[in-house]
């Protein structure tokens, strides 16, 4: 049987995941090493105290080097068409104009406000970029409004990919249910509610400002999840690790590059799934040249998550224990 090498797997990537290789790339799944352990109790316990309080494992190579980085400079610079692609039909617009319970803003700051809904029987997240001219938000810096209205570009044209491929039906990325205008009666009740002009570096100010902007905001509608931590020191392990390299490499198949994968936009469920979010920073494989993605910007995402991921875990067998480290 002959092995799996780099330029195999950059040359089907992201069509054929990492994981449907036999044999697999070595070291891309690296088995759990905690049965090789034979550090003491106050070493291990020493080596969590530091990663709690530094925020990186002090032994981030115990798994190894990076299996699918990307060295080789020839293949750096190889054309690789992706010629299977289709481009899907955009995000469809909905109408939330038969009512809509705001219950709670998810995030106190960032300038992208968002929301916990319920429309009917349904509890949503709502996600709203504010359509304004600088003009309209004088102690803004202009830069960040146009920047909204990119953000909600490169969110829905995501969602149209991980809706078109499958991604969001797989359950690795929260269910997209449309894009909305929204209703003016909303958009005051936001403000009055949620917004504070006296807080101009975060969300709060951006929410006050909604009432005053000649455009109506636009908002996304996603599937709200229940339960959900962030990816974390204390939550990582050889399970989650690869859970979450075979949603990515799921999200990738959808021809979308996240762009922004860190620990905030990992969500680990008590069940040990896991469940990609935020994709306003996403950008989609298009035949049009400044926005060309290449197979190679798809493995070096890859590669920048698998560091991520092995780099954090800390010798996962032994229960992560705040009481033992003295927290």
């Amino acid at each position: 049987m002959t092995s799996t090498t780099l330029p195999d797997v950059l040359a089907a990537y992201p069509e054929k995941s990492l994981y449907d290789w036999d044999p697999p790339l070595h070291n891309f799944a690296p088995r759990d090493l905690s049965t090789d352990l034979d550090d003491t109790p106050e070493f291990l316990a020493a080596v969590r105290a530091q990663a709690e309080r530094d925020g990186m494992n002090p032994l981030w190579r115990w798994y190894g080097t990076n299996p699918v980085t990307i060295f080789d400079h020839t293949l750096k610079k190889a054309v690789l068409p992706i010629t299977a692609y289709t481009v899907p039909p955009p995000l469809s617009e909905i109408d939330i104009s038969g009512g809509v319970t705001v219950i709670e803003q998810l995030n106190p700051t960032g300038t992208i406000p968002i929301f916990k809904i319920m429309i009917g029987d349904n509890v949503r997240v709502m996600k709203v970029f504010l359509d304004a001219d600088p003009a309209e938000m004088c102690h803004s810096e202009p830069g960040m409004l146009m920047m909204a209205m990119v953000r909600f570009r490169r969110e829905a044209e995501a969602y149209s990919h991980l809706l078109h491929y499958g991604a969001c039906q797989k359950g690795v990325v929260p269910m997209c249910y449309g894009w909305t205008e929204l209703p003016f009666a909303l958009v005051d009740e936001l403000s009055e509610r949620f917004g504070d002009l006296d807080e101009p570096e975060i969300a709060a100010y951006y929410v006050a400002c909604l009432k005053d902007l000649i455009r109506p905001p636009k908002a996304i509608i996603l599937e709200y999840i229940e339960d959900a931590e962030p990816l974390s020191l204390a939550n990582v392990s050889t399970k989650i690790a690869a859970t979450t390299l075979r949603a990515l490499c799921d999200v990738h198949a959808c021809y979308v590059k996240h762009n922004d994968v860190e620990r905030r936009n990992i969500l680990v469920l008590k069940d040990q799934r896991v469940i990609l979010v935020d994709f306003d920073a996403a950008q989609c494989v298009s035949l049009r040249r400044p926005r060309y993605v290449r197979r190679q910007d798809f493995l070096n995402e890859l590669a920048g998550g698998w560091s991520l991921l092995y780099a954090d875990l800390i010798l996962s067998c032994v229960p992560f224990d705040r009481a033992e480290v003295g927290d």
